[in-house]
């Protein structure tokens, strides 16, 4: 959470410094290219969790897992315990975005004002809500993110948290602070480039 914090004290800076320029110096084809290896890893870490596979750790972003497996042989197990529900809420948000971008929106300025992800959101709890009974095609209770709700404003208010500035002299803490400074910032300046 720190080098979140530091990465955007960082970014504030890069902005007052006017070094939005350094931008020119990296060809748009690397960082096209690093944008697409990272999302080819996000795109192998949440094929586990399309089939419904809890037992893939949530934010395990190394090849390599602490259970000794490793991504492709994740992606291999998870075939094995395919959810049916996960996977149809998986295919019907698919479906949707794909259709949303290349038809939709070019035939009806309607969809133009409607976010297709928000309409696929909407579609899986509509999904999960109509086959909440059904054993065979409804999701599964583990599959489903629990998020906290609080009683009142004092357990509103203690779900927040502040970085631990404690660790502000360690260096990991100031190289990953600026990795991700400067990715968001290459990321932010391809996407207003194009």
């Amino acid at each position: 959470m720190l080098a979140v914090a530091l990465g955007g004290v960082i970014q504030i800076l890069f902005r007052v410094l006017k070094a939005g320029v350094i931008g020119y110096y990296f060809p748009s084809s690397v960082i096209k290219g690093m944008l697409t290896g990272i999302g080819i890893i996000i795109i192998l870490k949440q094929i586990p969790h399309f089939f419904g596979y809890k037992h893939s750790l949530e934010g395990d972003f190394a090849f390599f897992h602490v259970d000794g497996e490793n991504t492709f042989s994740e992606i291999i197990n998870s075939i094995n315990y395919i959810s049916p529900g996960a996977t149809m809420i998986a295919l019907i948000a698919m479906g949707i975005l794909f259709l949303w971008s290349n038809v939709m929106v070019n035939k009806w300025k309607i969809f133009q004002l409607i976010q297709g992800p928000l309409v696929a959101v909407v579609s899986g709890i509509i999904y999960y809500l109509v086959t909440q009974g059904d054993s065979a095609w409804g999701v599964k209770a583990d599959l489903l993110v629990q998020v906290p709700v609080p009683k009142d404003t004092a357990s509103f208010l203690g779900q927040f948290r502040f970085p631990n500035f404690s660790a502000i002299t360690n260096p990991q803490i100031w190289i990953t602070a600026f990795t991700i400074a400067l990715v968001a910032s290459l990321e932010t300046l391809l996407c207003v480039g194009n």
